[in-house]
C-alpha cells in the first residue's frame, strides 16, 4: 500500500488540516495570479515583490505578500528578495489553458447570465457557482447515465429563494464524441 504524500510520516495532521480547510484561499490566490498576469511578469527574470508590481500596476505591499503566500506552496522560487517562476507558476501563464482554470474556480460568478459545465458528473461544481449567482441559469452538459444519477438535486435549505437545482437545464451528450 502506498502512502499518499500529504499523509507520509512526519507530516503533522493539523498542517494537513489546515492546508485543506484554507484550500479556497491557495485558489483565489491563484486566480488573482492569472488574472493579474504575474506569471508572465516573472517569465523572463526573478523581480522583486515591487518589481513584479511595477511590471502588473499593482500595490507592492499586496503583491510582496501574494508572492511569499504562493512560495509557501511552491509556486514560486525565492532568492533572497526576488522571486522566480517554477514550472507551477509557468501553467498560469496567459497562454496557457490553466490560466483559464484558475481564473474559472477562483472567479466571480455573481454577474453571471448562463453557466455551461461540460462533463460536470453531478453537477456539484455547477450548483456552487449558481448559488452566487443567484440570477443565472445553468446547463449540465454530461452523458445519461451520469447527469440521471441525482444530478444537481442537492438544495439550499430554507432560504425561500429559487434553489439552483430549479435553473439547470440537463442536456445529454458525450464532449468525447464528435457529432
Amino acid at each position: 500500500m502506498t502512502v499518499p504524500a500529504s499523509r507520509a510520516p512526519g507530516t503533522e495532521p493539523e498542517a494537513r488540516l489546515l492546508e485543506l480547510v484554507t484550500g479556497h484561499i491557495t485558489t483565489k490566490a491563484l486566480s488573482v495570479t492569472a488574472e493579474l498576469a504575474i506569471a508572465d511578469a516573472l517569465a523572463a527574470c526573478p523581480l522583486t515583490g515591487p518589481q513584479v508590481a511595477s511590471a502588473i500596476g499593482a500595490e507592492p505591499a499586496a503583491v510582496t505578500r501574494l508572492l511569499r503566500y504562493l512560495a509557501g506552496f511552491g509556486v514560486v522560487a525565492v532568492a533572497g528578495d526576488h522571486y522566480a517562476s517554477t514550472p507551477i507558476l509557468d501553467l498560469v501563464r496567459r497562454d496557457s489553458d490553466f490560466a483559464d482554470l484558475a481564473l474559472l474556480y477562483g472567479g466571480e460568478f455573481s454577474s453571471a447570465c448562463r453557466v455551461v459545465d461540460i462533463g460536470g458528473s453531478d453537477g456539484t461544481l455547477l450548483r456552487a457557482i449558481l448559488e452566487r449567482a443567484p440570477m443565472a441559469t445553468g446547463v449540465l452538459f454530461d452523458r445519461k447515465h451520469v447527469i440521471t444519477a441525482g444530478s444537481v438535486t442537492a438544495r439550499s435549505a430554507g432560504t425561500g429563494a429559487v434553489a439552483a437545482v430549479d435553473r439547470v437545464e440537463l442536456v445529454e451528450g458525450d464532449q468525447a464524441k464528435r457529432a
